[in-house]
Order: C-alpha cells, then structure tokens, then sequence
C-alpha cells in the first residue's frame, strides 16, 4: 500500500489509539472479573490475559512501524535541509569570488559598473577602500583604464523548498495493519 508519510504516521497513531482503548476495555473487564472471584465472573481470566498479550504485541509492533515512518521523515528532511544549505553556502561562494574579482579589476584601475562597486562595498568596505587606493596609485601611473560588464548577471530567485512538506508528503510502503478482534471495523484507512 502507497501512502505519503503524513499519513502513514497518522494511520500508525490512529490505530495505536485504537489498540490502546481496547487494552483499556479489556483491563476492566480483568479487574471485575477479579473482583467477583473466579467463579461468579463473567470473563475468564486467561482468556483476558491472552487477548491482552495479542494486543501488547500489536500495539508494540505498530510503535516500531511508526517510529521507521518517522526515521524516513527525518531522513528526506535532513538530506532537503542539508541541500539547501549546501546550495546557499556555494552561492555566498560565488558572491565573494565575484567580489574579489571586482576589487582587482578597481585595483587595476579598470572601470566596473557602480552596482558591482556598491556590491563589493557592502561585502567588505576595507577590501573596497584598498582596490580604490590601489587604483588612485595605478592612475598616476596608466592613462588607460578597461570598462567591464557586470559580473552579477539578472539572477532568478529560486524557490526554497520546505523540507518538511517534501518529507511529510513523500509516498512510501507500508505492511496493511490486521484488523482488532472484537472492534467490529477494520483498521483505519489512510487519509485520501
């Protein structure tokens, strides 16, 4: 059965509820049954005992399932995080590097465009201040300046993507849960 991870850990929850409300019912039964003797209850005690274990062993099996649900959310979650922080920090990269270059050319005494000089100036004033000395030094020297292009191209802004929605809506596999004895419905079904 293919459902999204949201689902899954909430098919996993609600049926846990559900094991747990018929473990509630069940102790009660045992403990009226104690109280009325072995021989005027209605119930018998081992039968109880036992239907209380089948239930204990599922309830714990549907705990485990869960929890690998939620391990696989962690996982894409992270692994999307971690993407995007890579993405950012090659992206920071490539703005120094643009503005290191920038300073050389000005150090140079090449003309830049004023964007890339407001953009270098707010990278790093003193680096600023250096390549428009730098250049002040090699004007009196050269009477020939180069012109450039900007290096910040018109750059689209990507869409961030939430990690947590990718992982939470990400289809996996799932065992289908057995149905309780005695519940009179079947397991509940995954949200559509």
């Amino acid at each position: 059965m293919r459902v999204t991870i949201s689902e899954a850990r909430s098919m996993y929850t609600n049926y846990m509820e559900e094991i747990r409300a018929q473990r509630q019912e069940l102790t009660k039964q045992l403990k009226e049954a104690e109280k009325q003797g072995m021989d005027g209850g209605r119930y018998d005690r081992v039968e109880l005992t036992k239907r209380l274990e089948v239930l204990d062993a599922k309830l714990e099996d549907a705990f485990q399932k869960r929890e690998e649900v939620i391990a696989q959310e962690t996982l894409i979650h992270n692994a999307i995080a971690g993407q995007q922080e890579a993405e950012a920090m090659a992206e920071g990269m490539e703005d120094m590097l643009k503005c290191l270059e920038v300073a050389r050319r000005i150090s140079q005494g090449e003309k830049v465009p004023a964007s890339d000089e407001k953009k270098l100036m707010d990278f790093n004033k003193d680096l600023y201040m250096a390549a428009k000395n730098m250049a002040f030094l090699r004007a009196a020297q050269e009477k020939k300046t180069k012109e450039h292009d900007s290096l910040w191209e018109e750059e689209q802004e990507e869409e961030q993507v939430d990690p947590h929605e990718v992982a939470t809506n990400t289809e996996i596999n799932v065992e289908p849960i057995e149905p309780l004895e005695g519940a009179g419905e079947t397991a509940p079904a995954p949200v559509e």
